[in-house]
């Protein structure tokens, strides 16, 4: 396989990869926002805090990941994410449930989670 044709794999897996995250970051905001009935300061958090990891996962990369094998490492840290992804707004929802579960039994007062 020629330098050309890997290099238009991974730019074929990169923008697939990247479409996925911005995927999943809608798809929490769209839950936080119907959960809290807020909807410009929960895709507000939800973006914001989107970036900062990504940030933060961008200037980690380069001390984790120094082994000659990227696309193995690569293929660990996706299906990692995309288990995340997709476990996230299960559990979005089942907080939620239990946050008002516990509230409605008057365990805890709602300013504990404000």
């Amino acid at each position: 396989m020629n330098r050309k044709s890997k290099a238009i794999k991974v730019y074929v897996l990169t923008v697939c990869l990247a479409c996925c995250s911005l995927l999943y970051e809608l798809l929490i905001a769209e839950t936080l926002a119907t959960l809290a009935t807020n909807a410009v300061i929960w895709y507000s958090l939800t973006i914001g805090t989107y970036l900062i990891f990504l940030g933060f996962g961008a200037m980690v990369c380069g001390r984790l990941f120094r082994s000659t094998n990227t696309g193995r490492d690569l293929a660990g840290v996706e299906l990692r994410l995309s288990a995340i992804g997709a476990f996230s707004v299960i559990l979005l929802h089942v907080g939620h449930m239990l946050m008002g579960f516990f509230w409605a039994r008057g365990r805890y007062s709602m300013s504990l989670f404000l």
